[in-house]
């Protein structure tokens, strides 16, 4: 995993827990469109993981492979 990708997974799994942490801590009156807001933004940001992981992948699939050999003979 490169850095950019532990970056963004961090960002977008951190982004919830703490304006859940916020809300808790400091006592802040919310309404129920923010809490279902806080709840989807979890799928939501797996959801853009997914579709932005992909393209990471990709550069590295568009880099030619090197040959494997092997030194031993299975017998």
């Amino acid at each position: 995993m490169n850095k950019k990708h532990v970056a963004l997974m961090l960002a977008l799994c951190l982004v919830p827990l703490v304006a859940l942490g916020a809300i808790v801590l400091f006592q802040i009156p919310v309404n129920g469109v923010v809490w279902f807001l806080l709840v989807a933004l979890c799928p939501l940001s797996h959801l853009a993981m997914l579709w932005l992981m992909p393209r990471a992948h990709d550069d590295l699939a568009s880099q030619p492979k090197t040959p494997q050999t092997h030194d031993h003979v299975a017998h």
